[in-house]
């Protein structure tokens, strides 16, 4: 069997949402063909996996305040947070030539070149010094296997810590979970290290593997298909409408009474409202169950809600947004 060719690809865009699109982009049309190296950098983001819940993972209203991006990508795996300090690196090829163990062990070698001492933990991650640096995540289809992953070189590490919340939501949520893990930059083992360093590294390690020339990226950038596919991955409905069913229990005290509010949330919308309260009046309570399904999930659809309606309503609605927004 003839070995299929080696393509190398750069992103010279730095939205997560364009670099998605490009990257599926690329699999689809030369992955089932050639080998592929696809590198990338982004600005401040946060990436969910695909069965993820960003409101059990995220703290949404920081990252709002912030200007920092959500995204979700089109594999598992957990949440991670991006900036130009961090280089994301695609390996994939044709079903049956791409390995695991060979790409994990190509980006083990391209570490190595840097005078460093990677060493692979469990199934997905690497670690220096007992410290995550990288982690990936997988995809395969009928005609491409794709092995997409971070290398954190001198990313902000407490812009990480801001971002990500796993396990600190009270959400019952059935999407996957991030796992907590101490975390490190490639620069505390080797200071002064650029992210063109390991990009150069990788590409070294992954020509001498594949053998070929590397070519550059084509311009695809009108390209129909490519901006139906950053239209997608720039969609609420792909960000928020994909999360798992989830509950959320919010309780509180107003100067009517106390209230108890059981939301169900599905694609990203308020299915179910249940409301409990000790208030002497029916009707604020009957209201909150008749206005809350239907409604987009988010603080601020239930503020503009609330500035339509009574008092007391109004009052229940902002102790709803308010507690959507606590981490």
């Amino acid at each position: 069997m003839t070995a299929p060719d080696f393509l190398v690809f750069r992103s010279e865009s730095r939205d997560i949402r364009y670099n998605l699109a490009l990257e599926e982009y690329i699999l689809n049309r030369y992955a089932t063909k050639n080998r592929i190296l696809f590198l990338w950098r982004n600005d401040s983001c946060v990436v969910i996996g695909r069965y993820q819940n960003p409101w059990a993972e995220c703290d949404l209203t920081a990252m709002e305040r912030d200007g920092v991006v959500l995204a979700r990508r089109s594999s598992g795996g957990g949440a991670v947070y991006h900036d130009r300090g961090n280089c994301c690196f695609t390996l994939a090829g044709p079903k049956g030539t791409a390995d695991k163990s060979e790409n994990f062990e190509l980006l083990l070698r391209a570490l190595r070149c840097l005078g460093l001492e990677p060493e692979l933990s469990g199934r997905n991650d690497i670690i220096i010094g007992g410290r995550k640096v990288s982690g990936s995540a997988f995809r395969n289809t009928a005609g491409y296997e794709s092995h997409h992953g971070t290398m954190l070189i001198k990313t902000d590490l407490q812009a990480a810590g801001r971002y990500l919340t796993p396990g600190a939501d009270k959400l019952q949520s059935k999407g996957v979970k991030s796992v907590e893990s101490r975390i490190a930059n490639l620069t505390d083992f080797a200071p002064g290290l650029e992210p063109e360093d390991f990009e150069t590294a990788l590409f070294r390690e992954a020509e001498k593997q594949f053998g070929g020339d590397g070519q550059s990226l084509p311009e695809i950038r009108e390209d129909a298909g490519l901006e139906e596919l950053e239209l997608r991955y720039a969609s609420r409905e792909w960000v928020f409408g994909r999360t798992p069913r989830f509950s959320n229990r919010i309780s509180g005290r107003l100067e009517w009474g106390g209230i108890e509010v059981l939301l169900d949330v599905s694609g990203g919308r308020i299915d179910r409202a249940c409301v409990y309260s000790d208030c002497l009046e029916a009707g604020p309570v009957e209201e909150l169950q008749r206005l809350l399904p239907g409604l987009e999930y988010a603080p601020a659809a239930i503020r503009a809600l609330g500035a339509g309606h009574g008092s007391q309503v109004g009052q229940a609605l902002e102790l709803i947004a308010s507690a959507m927004e606590e981490k």
